[in-house]
């Protein structure tokens, strides 16, 4: 069962049904451990620029109990600009069979600091981009 966080964002494990009419971004890749902060950057980033679109996300990962959680809590820190720890309480204040690992979050927590670095300059329709990207992915394959 999908857990939603609000109207543009939710999570769930691998094996529930996915609700129709969602953006399906999968965590399975991702480690329920330290992972390097630039793959969750990467991935972050792409989450961002799908809901900066107006795309209804649904991340999902083997169980939806720590990396899909996790990385909710990572978009949701960016996007509020607040810290990834009030993101994922809030979170688990939501779902609270949610227990996100000690490194998955460390990992968080680092690639938040590289989408607040990085990610300085917006495209024309909105997203959220770097420096050095003239459009985001979007809009580049239009």
């Amino acid at each position: 069962m999908t857990t939603w966080l609000n109207e543009y964002l939710g999570f769930q494990g691998m094996h529930d049904p996915f609700p129709e009419d969602v953006s399906v971004v999968e965590a399975l890749d991702l480690k329920d451990g330290w992972n390097d902060p630039e793959v969750v950057y990467q991935k972050a980033k792409r989450i961002i620029g799908k809901i900066q679109r107006k795309k209804t996300v649904v991340i999902f990962c083997h169980a939806g109990l720590s990396r899909s959680p996790g990385m909710a809590a990572l978009v949701l820190a960016f996007i509020h600009k607040t810290s990834y720890e009030k993101m994922a309480n809030f979170v688990k204040d939501i779902a609270p069979q949610v227990n996100i690992s000690l490194d998955f979050a460390r990992s968080c927590k680092e690639a938040l600091r590289l989408l607040e670095a990085r990610l300085t300059k917006k495209c024309g329709c909105g997203t959220p981009i770097e420096e050095w990207e003239k459009v985001c992915e979007y809009c580049w394959f239009k």
